[in-house]
């Protein structure tokens, strides 16, 4: 089949003129004659295979299907694009928009051609920007590679002034010192008139001096948030992402679901796991590592596509085996607009292709014959790191509608074909290819999680919101039931995901987290809504079943009546009235690299903590803004010891 070619990186050609999977989609249909004949026919297909081969062999279907989708997007390094972007970049800095300068200057990174002088321009404008934002450490990063790129020798001047100035900011006098000769040295071969550097002469001098006699004991601390990666104590013998404080039970009403041994703590962490597969949301590929999905301080671009970029040379070359066949079907995937489950399915069958035909074959008849199989390997052990447990998760195939169940084999035909089109392959590689795509275009909607970063927008606490960066396919974090009152809460570190108690869990009682639909933000009927169409069942939850009200409907703090007649509610009290204080001084703490060392952090995260515990034993009022508040502050902690963006 010929494949028609489109620039991606001409910036003339925008999403507007390009019909994505919707769009080709509702127009292959109305091309279908006798609808309604093929429905009956699709119905009876009875497995994912059926279903693929069906679409892809009907000759009323499959040819129109191809000729719908017969195209292929491609990318072309190009300065002419680079300085596009870099120009764009430039008049976003001049107007101090910094964060849209930054990620016009990342696209200009990821656009020029490899060895391009251009490359160090960028970096040095990248430190501009960094300087003006006064993160004077990710500016000295961005000049450094900078003249790592062989920046312009004549003017090289201006970059070592904005290096010595930083250094100044950063308190490190000594430093800037050590910068004068090179300095002077620099303007001497500097493309400026005489005066121009009599003039830099005279800085030179001012600045020289007012460091010499500064004591660099004295400088400012630029503390990075890093991340903390508590450990989980003893892991489950067969499920090692877990604790031992947990385990895993099946019931006819509950399916596989984690329950606890032994009574839990609130601020206990779980589960810590690594995903089997994690992508990097589209929106976030001019400003996010593509392998790691960490906010790039000192971005390197892709050596052939001009979509993504990464943090460092070590990401960079870790992501060569899996990227190296993505990186031709991302353009065509990113204008198709398929969706993150879809890019997600991509990069699991990316990785699951090194384990060649035979072996994926033989994965795929294992899971149809064994639909009841728990995805262990022979050892009994539950790994994240296999591809069975991703292959057993639950894909409610039988609960879709025949549509549903259309488009997601056409999407699934598309992507296979995207991937195969220029490759002499087997007709049978080609429909396994797009049966494992179908299981995980139905397995990950209702098994996926997001990874996520607090974004602070302001100076405080307050000012702070979760942004969704990417998904990722986690085979113990699956196991994990909904509920609307959940007793965890999951945060992530780096691609990590990492569960934690936010009440007291008793021995025997199961671990429930929450997929998003919450009591206190969402009514019931909504709640019933969403999770009936996305995950196929009907929730039977606390909050349900008593409906619990929304925390603006529920008792206010001060007026709850906390059960002061007895030593543990005396204790209440005392902790209810330590935590109030402590919350308002938490809201209002400035936001910078050091906050997470402020004692007041640890303080509150105890005191919450202890608050839960104590509300949970005492028989203190369930629902409460007091528990709702106490919980938000523990998830927000938790959240700062995650990924982080300031």
């Amino acid at each position: 089949m010929k494949v028609g070619t489109l620039d991606f990186d001409d910036w003339k050609l925008g999403k507007e003129t390009f019909e994505d999977f919707e769009i080709r989609y509702r127009k292959l249909l109305s091309k279908l004659q006798d609808a309604q004949a093929l429905t009956r026919e699709f119905s009876e297909c009875s497995s994912n295979a059926d279903s693929i081969s069906f679409v892809s062999d009907n000759p009323q279907i499959g040819p129109k299907l191809r000729e719908q989708f017969s195209f292929r997007i491609r990318t072309a390094k190009s300065d002419r694009n680079s300085r596009f972007y870099r120009d764009l970049g430039n008049k976003a800095y001049q107007h101090k928009k910094y964060l849209e300068a930054l990620k016009l200057y990342n696209k200009s990174l990821i656009c020029s051609l490899n060895g391009s002088q251009e490359i160090a321009v960028i970096y040095a404008n990248r430190s501009a920007v960094f300087y003006a934002m006064k993160k004077y450490d990710e500016c000295l990063k961005n000049l450094e590679a900078a003249l790592n790129y062989n920046y312009p020798e004549k003017l090289k001047f201006k970059l070592i002034e904005r290096y010595a100035k930083a250094k100044k900011a950063m308190g490190l006098f000594k430093e800037v010192l050590t910068l004068e000769q090179q300095w002077r040295e620099a303007v001497e071969v500097g493309d400026i008139p005489e005066e121009k550097k009599l003039e830099i002469s005279k800085v030179i001098d001012l600045l020289m001096k007012e460091c010499r006699f500064q004591d660099d004991s004295l400088k400012e601390k630029f503390v990075r948030v890093t991340l903390i990666d508590e450990p989980i104590g003893e892991s489950n013998e067969n499920v090692p992402a877990m604790s031992n404080k947990l385990h895993v039970q099946w019931t006819e009403e509950m399916g596989r679901h984690v329950v606890a041994k032994e009574d839990i703590p609130p601020g206990t962490k779980l589960i810590h796991e690594t995903p089997y597969a994690s992508v990097l949301l589209p929106e976030f590929y001019d400003t996010h590592c593509h392998y790691c999905l960490a906010y790039a301080i000192l971005p390197m671009a892709c050596s052939c596509c001009t979509l993504v970029m990464y943090c460092g040379k070590q990401c960079q070359e870790l992501a060569i085996p899996i990227h190296k066949l993505e990186c031709r079907i991302l353009p065509s995937l990113i204008m198709l607009d398929v969706g993150k489950m879809a890019f997600l399915a991509t990069r699991i069958f990316v990785l699951a292709m090194s384990f060649g035909f035979e072996k994926l074959n033989d994965y795929v008849l294992q899971v149809n014959s064994d639909v009841s199989g728990d995805g262990c390997e022979d050892s009994g052990v539950y790994s994240s790191s296999s591809y069975l447990p991703i292959l057993y998760l639950v894909h409610n195939r039988k609960k879709r509608t025949q549509s549903d169940l259309f488009k997601r084999s056409v999407l699934s035909i598309v992507i296979a074909d995207l991937f195969f089109n220029e490759e002499v392959i087997t007709e049978a590689w080609r429909k396994l290819a797009a049966e494992l795509m179908l299981l995980h275009l139905m397995n990950l909607p209702c098994n996926a999680h997001e990874i996520s970063e607090l974004v602070f927008n302001g100076e405080d606490v307050r000012s702070s919101s979760l942004e969704e960066i990417g998904a990722a396919a986690f085979a113990t974090l699956s196991l994990l039931n909904h509920s609307c009152n959940p007793n965890v809460v999951r945060h992530c570190c780096g691609t990590t995901g990492v569960v934690t108690a936010i009440r007291t869990i008793k021995g025997g009682e199961q671990i429930f987290d929450n997929y998003g639909y919450h009591f206190a933000m969402h009514d019931y009927s909504y709640r019933k809504k969403v999770l009936s169409e996305q995950y196929f069942f009907r929730c039977s939850c606390e909050a349900c079943v008593k409906s619990f009200p929304k925390y603006p409907d529920i008792e206010p703090v001060e007026s709850v009546q906390l059960p002061g007649d007895s030593p543990i509610g005396r204790k209440l009290e005392i902790v209810s009235s330590s935590f109030m204080v402590l919350l308002e001084q938490f809201v209002a703490m400035k936001i910078d690299e050091s906050t997470l060392d402020d004692p007041l952090v640890s303080e509150i995260y105890s005191n919450c903590a202890e608050l839960l515990y104590l509300m949970d034993t005492s028989g203190a009022p369930f629902p409460s803004q007091l528990y709702c508040d106490a919980q938000e502050v523990l998830k927000q902690i938790l959240s700062m010891k995650g990924n982080v963006r300031i």
